[in-house]
């Protein structure tokens, strides 16, 4: 998805999202709406700043994450499998109960460390 996330994906997102939980997170050529619970499995959200939203329970499996700014993001019961956090900044990220099986973690940046996230045997 990323930069081709269809026009279509987007609408049916902002139609079937509730009023809270719904965060519209935009860069300098794309507009890209995630909400609590969704589905956006295989994403490219490298160097995306969604600092301190709510996205418990989100399916990022195979998501590209790269350099993205992740602190104080709730990720809580998120699935992650396989995504790529490689120089993501997660300084108080909450990954309690999240699925982070395979999840590229290295070059992680933090100053707080994140909960749910042994940080020094993931890596």
């Amino acid at each position: 998805m990323g930069i081709g996330q269809t026009i279509g994906t987007i609408l049916r997102e902002t139609f079937t999202a509730p009023a809270s939980g719904s965060y519209v997170i935009q860069a300098p050529q794309e507009r890209i709406v995630l909400r609590q619970g969704g589905n956006y499995a295989n994403i490219d959200l490298s160097g995306f700043n969604l600092s301190g939203l709510d996205l418990h329970g989100t399916n990022f499996r195979g998501a590209i994450l790269k350099n993205a700014n992740l602190s104080g993001t709730n990720l809580i019961g998120a699935d992650l499998k396989g995504a790529d956090l490689d120089g993501a900044i997660i300084s108080s990220a909450k990954f309690d109960n999240a699925s982070l099986d395979q999840t590229a973690l290295s070059h992680v940046i933090y100053d707080i460390p994140p909960s749910g996230l042994n940080i020094e045997t993931a890596l």
